[in-house]
């Protein structure tokens, strides 16, 4: 009973007075527990509770007084109200693990929490310590920084404080967010070195603002060794500095490389794009001789490129060095493939097995941008291709531009030259020309050597290449490397069952210096076609011709592999087995035509097992109106084991074919044999 009662006075002595100092409660209590019973020989009397309960009201009533009436649960006091005693200015109150007093401020100074030290005044300060102190194995996302994510709170200061304060490890990107950031560019800020290797992850997030086209959404700045997956940044996406980086799965609405120009060296080197869809073109400043901002060595893999008046826009006159673009879909421009402003440095643009859906060509002049084309794929009922690469024939550029092209089609072969002799290898063999002069000159060109055509009489003269019958119906692609070193008004012509069709290939007319131009034939299969050059009767004509070709499909193959029926210089085989002499190639020949070739046979003898033999010989032979000339020369004659002496070579001619023979000298042999040379069959 009486530890009830206590605990009644106790709190009525409690809500009397909230706020009185400890050692008032405590004469309190005191004088209350004079008046109560200390053992059960006393009567509690309503008289001895009433006057407790009294006692109690009186000293709520004197700390009332003390205080001028402010003694209650909801009146609040202005800190001028207070007194304290033993602090000094700048103090705050501490708990110092059993009782609370004054203490140093905390938001002031340089104090350390768990070895990160810092100032609260000082956000950069902090914002680096914390980014020291953080484990490069977890991750950190944009609500640890304050970001909401909704699509409607601005959350730029968010990522920008994200972004600052981590610059190495993983930042990801919470699916199905979208981080808005109005107005303004966030900065991923590097320093150029190994210490930038931040992965930056947001499969199913976006970053939005309201920034117009010509405002950077995001900039990466001298970054290094960046990796940026699954993202989606809609809006224009700026590297000014990025090496070694890499972005996956990306979806970006166009990007600028070198278009800030914030520092000393904002190139781009050695950097993938892979699986991204890349809309509205790919803006390429290479920057001017003293501030360089090169596009070099970057790779496109698998992506789109969509959209956009071009695909590509090159700007300033330095480098864009083996730009490399493999499997991507480059379709839905409204003007053409690439806006180039001014002459480049010796730069590459290769296109590995591309899809492109509509007809723009490739500009007439590139401009010393070197564009190669390997498997080169476009709708099929796509047009002319059209010129592809201006040529600097003896420098860097007089590379391949284009191998294997071919548009929508999947037919075997379509890779193939099928003009004989187109790459000029055997200088002008097979080239049937009545201007006064054709003069074979090496050191340049393509291959090495090209060919100069020289005519100056009042007739109009011709030069043809021939190619083998078409094998296919459909379009073939004429690709021609030459300059008109003359400027006179020469006339190519697509000539078809011996009736021309007018071709005109502008860049070659016009250049001073190799260029390179494709045109388009129609062809059904078994057509025999002709590429022929016509002189300007009464002029000084003089023209140079480096390459011929025709391939099947709307893309030129600019050294596509030259067909088995047309190359220069064939390679072909076949097996002998027997006793007596025997067949190993027949060759036709016609008049004023020419045979060069080597006959390499390995011999194997089955009546003895070690016998074997080798045998190198040349063979020549032409043709006139009124006789045949040709010889074998032996070259190489050896054999060994117990078989007595290596077969013999010869010639014969019947109905003008040129037979190799081949005649054993010790019973049955085998021969496995090749002829490499020029030479039909």
């Amino acid at each position: 009973m009486k530890n009830q009662l206590i605990l009644m006075l106790g709190m009525a002595l409690a809500c009397a007075i909230p706020s009185h100092a400890q050692s008032t409660q405590s004469e309190a209590q005191a004088a209350v527990d004079s008046l109560l019973p200390s053992n059960t020989s006393k009567t509690i009397t309503a008289a001895r509770l009433r006057q407790a309960f009294t006692k109690t009201l009186n000293y709520a009533r004197i700390i009332q007084n003390a205080l001028g009436g402010k003694a209650n649960l909801t009146h609040g006091h202005a800190p001028s109200e207070l007194t304290q005693s033993g602090a000094t200015t700048g103090q705050v109150i501490k708990w110092n693990g059993s009782t609370w007093a004054p203490s140093a401020d905390v938001s002031a100074g340089t104090p350390t929490w768990g070895g990160i030290s810092g100032t609260l005044s000082n956000q950069a300060d902090l914002n680096n310590r914390f980014a020291s102190k953080l484990d490069t194995g977890a991750f950190v996302t944009p609500e640890m920084f304050g970001a909401v994510g909704n699509g409607v709170t601005n959350d730029r200061v968010a990522l920008q404080n994200m972004f600052n304060a981590y610059k190495k490890g993983k930042i990801v990107f919470l699916r199905g967010k979208n981080y808005f950031i109005g107005t303004g560019t966030l900065t991923v800020k590097g320093s150029g070195n190994e210490q930038n290797a931040l992965v930056i992850e947001g499969y199913g997030a976006k970053i939005t603002s309201t920034n117009s086209a010509t405002t950077a959404t995001i900039l990466f700045d001298d970054c290094m060794r960046m990796s940026v997956k699954g993202l989606e940044i809609d809006g224009t996406c700026d590297f000014d500095g990025w090496y070694f980086g890499n972005m996956e799965e990306c979806y970006l609405k166009r990007l600028r490389f070198g278009n800030q120009n914030l520092d000393t060296i904002d190139e781009t080197y050695w950097s993938v794009w892979r699986r991204c869809k890349i809309e509205n073109g790919i803006y390429i400043h290479t920057g001017t001789a003293g501030d360089r901002t090169e596009f070099n060595a970057n790779s496109f893999y698998d992506c789109n490129i969509w959209r956009d008046t071009y695909a590509f826009h090159i700007y300033g006159n330095q480098t864009a060095q083996n730009c490399n673009f493999y499997s991507c879909d480059i379709s839905y421009q409204t003007v053409g493939r690439m806006e180039i402003e001014q002459n480049l440095l010796d730069s590459q643009f290769n296109f590995y097995s591309c899809y492109f859906d509509d007809d723009f060509n490739i500009p007439v002049n590139t401009k010393n941008i070197v564009v190669n084309t390997y498997g080169f794929g476009n709708n099929p009922n796509s047009g002319n291709i059209g010129s592809h690469a201006t040529l600097n024939t003896g420098s860097q550029n007089d590379v391949s531009s284009s191998y294997g092209g071919r548009t929508g089609s999947r037919a075997p072969m379509s890779f193939y030259n099928l003009i004989i002799n187109g790459d000029l290898k055997s200088g002008k063999s097979n080239v049937n020309a009545d201007w006064t002069s054709v003069s074979p000159i090496m050191g340049a060109g393509l291959f090495r050597n090209y060919l100069r055509f020289n005519d100056n009489t009042a007739t109009i003269k011709s030069a043809e290449w021939k190619a083998i019958k078409a094998p296919f119906t459909g379009y073939y692609a004429v690709t021609v490397i030459g300059r008109n070193v003359g400027g006179t008004n020469v006339v190519f012509s697509n000539v078809v069952n011996n009736v021309d069709v007018y071709y005109n290939p502008v860049s070659v007319n016009d250049a001073t210096d190799f260029v390179v131009s494709t045109g388009k034939v129609f062809l059904q299969a078994g057509d025999e076609y002709k590429f022929r050059l016509y002189t300007q009767a009464s002029a000084n004509n003089v023209v140079d011709i480096a390459y011929v070709g025709l391939t099947f499909g709307r893309t030129g193959g600019l050294t596509a592999v030259s067909h088995p029926e047309a190359g220069s210089i064939k390679i072909t085989e076949s097996y002998y087995e027997g006793a007596t002499a025997g067949t190993l190639f027949t060759l036709p020949i016609a008049v004023n035509e020419r045979i060069s070739a080597k006959c390499t046979c390995y011999g194997a003898d089955p009546t003895y097992p070690d016998g074997a033999t080798f045998n190198e010989a040349v063979i020549v032979a032409s043709r006139s109106d009124t006789q045949y000339t040709y010889s074998i020369t032996p070259q190489t004659t050896v054999k060994t084991g117990a078989i007595s002496a290596a077969p013999s070579f010869s010639l014969t001619e019947s109905g003008g074919v040129i037979s190799v023979i081949a005649t054993p000298a010790d019973g049955n042999i085998r021969l496995t044999c090749e002829l490499k040379g020029t030479f039909r069959q």
